[in-house]
């Protein structure tokens, strides 16, 4: 049985289950959303006329990323010495290192006079492949992280937010260097973890959940200037935004999504206490 055969094969299941839900139009117990959803996903599946064997063969490999911090040397050098007002300040080495959270992530030195320092640059990622959503953006994660930094979160010191984008190819974060390691991940999973640990990562969490975002409420333009979200609020817009995101973003139909979204819209637990950061 070739795997085309069972996307087939789970395909017509989906449908007639969606046929079924669809044509109960007198059946009480199924939600008048869920029968509209039913519908929709019908429709989408009849504008989604790719072969099932097409949409399974692999995508074309992606060019490899230049480095633009390398490129654009003398541009990116000529901005740090204005910003650090430092102007017999050099740039003598630069290394690509794995980004998170759709980044891309180096380390620069610098050096003026006898110091030598390291820095990090957080950059918007540009090209194929890269979706990016407003809630995460660069100048929305600069003023967080200021803000982490001044009430004593152990972050890396956010120093400035390059907004010019033809310096490196996208807006960038300029930010300290703090040496150190993930822990957790597969690559050290054999290692043993000081129990103190937890109470300093309990502690840090604890500090971000009582950031004062209420008295910046304006960094956070998704929230219309609202300081007194509830948690019971917060839920009902993530997944709003969420429903705005897939409708925008060309997914493939699911059903159980939308009676998924559906049914968590319909079963949000009342919660008015205050929202906070995570």
């Amino acid at each position: 049985e070739t795997l085309t055969t069972k996307i087939d094969a789970l395909r017509g299941r989906l449908i007639e289950e969606a046929i079924q839900i669809s044509r109960a139009l007198s059946d009480p117990d199924i939600p008048h959303d869920w029968r509209e959803a039913a519908n929709i996903h019908l429709a989408a599946l009849g504008r989604n006329e790719l072969a099932e064997a097409e949409r399974e063969a692999p995508p074309p490999p992606l060019a490899p990323v230049p480095d633009r911090v390398s490129e654009n040397r003398e541009r990116l050098e000529a901005v740090i010495r204005a910003k650090l007002n430092a102007p017999d300040l050099q740039l003598v080495s630069q290394s690509r290192i794995t980004g998170g959270f759709s980044r891309d992530t180096f380390i620069v030195t610098t050096e003026d006079g006898d110091e030598k320092r390291n820095y990090v640059i957080r950059a918007q990622v540009v090209g194929p492949g890269f979706l990016e959503a407003a809630h995460r953006s660069i100048e929305q994660e600069f003023p967080v992280l200021r803000m982490a930094w001044d009430n004593d979160v152990p972050v890396p010191k956010p120093i400035f937010l390059e907004e010019d984008k033809s310096v490196i190819g996208s807006r960038f974060i300029f930010m300290e260097h703090c040496r150190g390691a993930s822990i957790g991940d597969t690559m050290h999973a054999s290692e043993r973890v000081d129990v103190g640990l937890f109470q300093t990562l309990a502690k840090t969490l604890a500090r971000i959940h009582q950031l004062p975002w209420t008295e910046n409420v304006g960094m956070f333009p998704q929230l219309n200037g609202n300081p007194d979200l509830t948690m019971a609020d917060s839920a009902l817009l993530f997944i709003e935004r969420n429903q705005r995101w897939r409708a925008t973003a060309k997914l493939r139909p699911s059903m159980g999504i939308e009676l998924a979204y559906d049914w968590l819209v319909r079963n949000v637990p009342p919660n008015s206490r205050p929202a906070r950061l995570i």
